[in-house]
């Protein structure tokens, strides 16, 4: 079901591509003099080319421009594209401007004296080149909120700082507080009667603080 609903929103947006075509496109059939792209700031535009099929010296096709917008979206790489068409002596110029989706450039862990830089890093999605999003910021967020919490840093705090640049690459700056360990000196038990509290205890995560606490 996910995957028609993939296709079914890429033929949709693709639909919408086609409607925002200047008027020059009814010039279906004349010839591709040349190509040009247009909006690229991430991604090369000799890449961008490789995806679509119209080319120099072909006919203007409605059907191949649609099919080009498809495989461009199917890419992953762009939240939107518009194709528009300009004369010129021997055919036409077709012109694909495109906006990128925002991409993870560098990741700076900050405040982390605790756990390791990348034991962090392997948790979290905002990887370098990962499409950029505000949900895997939050998602992010509370990963390390987590991992925190698993070591005994209850109080640990993590705040995520973006920057853009003109790449449409999107800097990330993750600073931790982490504050204290939490240590439990007594774990109590109440209203197990067929259960002892020793056989509840050593199926808890949390332990209470023993001896060789200190060496942690």
């Amino acid at each position: 079901m996910a995957r028609k609903s993939y296709i079914f929103f890429v033929a949709l947006i693709a639909l919408v591509s086609l409607l925002m075509m200047s008027p020059a496109f009814a010039q279906e059939g004349e010839n591709i003099e040349s190509l040009k792209v247009m909006g690229n700031k991430r991604i090369d535009e000799s890449t961008i080319l490789y995806y679509i099929k119209s080319k120099p010296g072909t006919l203007l096709s409605k059907r191949q421009i649609r099919e080009d917008i498809e495989q461009m979206y199917s890419l992953g790489q762009f939240k939107d594209i518009r194709v528009e068409t300009h004369n010129e002596p021997n055919g036409l110029q077709v012109e694909f401007y495109v906006e990128e989706i925002a991409s993870v450039g560098n990741v700076e862990i900050l405040g982390n004296e605790k756990v390791d830089a990348n034991d962090i890093r392997e948790i979290i999605g905002l990887k370098r080149g990962a499409t950029f999003s505000e949900h895997l910021v939050l998602k992010s967020k509370e990963e390390i909120v987590r991992l925190y919490r698993e070591k005994g840093y209850f109080f640990a705090q993590a705040h995520i700082d973006t920057q853009s640049d003109t790449e449409n690459l999107v800097n990330i700056a993750i600073r931790i507080k982490e504050g204290e360990k939490v240590k439990i000196e007594k774990i109590r038990f109440s209203g197990n009667k067929a259960i002892p509290d020793k056989n509840l205890n050593a199926q808890l995560e949390t332990k209470e603080k023993s001896w060789t606490s200190f060496l942690d």
